[in-house]
C-alpha cells in the first residue's frame, strides 16, 4: 500500500500500517507577493522539525523506516518560519480597526 500525503500528514495523524516513508524534503507553502498583491503556493525546503514528524508516521505501531531524498550534507532550517511572516496582512489589519481596535490607531475606518 502507497499513501501519497501532504503537509497535513506531519500534525498528529496515524496511518495504520505505515512502515516506510519517503520524504522529498519539499513543501508547498503560502507567500505573499508585495508586487502582484497575490499570495501564491511556492516549493520549499521543509525545516528539520517537519523533517522529524514526517519520519515520524512510519513505525508507529511496527518498526519503520524513513527514506530522505536529499544529500546528508544539507542542513535544513530548525524550524519554518512563522506564516505570519509570508503571509499579506492588509485584510486583518482593516477587519480589526473595523471592529474598533484601539491598537490600530494608524488605519482610519
Amino acid at each position: 500500500r502507497v499513501v501519497l500525503a501532504t503537509n497535513v500528514a506531519e500534525s498528529s495523524v496515524t496511518l495504520p500500517g505505515v512502515r516506510v516513508v519517503i520524504d522529498s524534503g519539499l513543501a508547498r507553502e503560502p507567500h505573499y507577493d508585495p508586487n502582484s498583491g497575490f499570495s501564491r503556493l511556492d516549493i520549499t525546503t521543509i525545516a528539520q522539525a517537519s523533517a522529524d514528524q514526517r519520519a515520524g508516521r512510519a513505525g508507529r505501531v511496527a518498526s519503520g523506516w524513513a527514506y530522505r531524498l536529499w544529500p546528508q550534507s544539507q542542513r535544513l532550517e530548525p524550524q519554518r518560519r512563522a506564516e505570519i511572516t509570508q503571509v499579506e496582512l492588509a485584510g486583518l489589519a482593516l477587519e480589526l480597526a473595523a471592529w474598533g481596535s484601539a491598537a490600530l490607531r494608524f488605519v482610519d475606518a
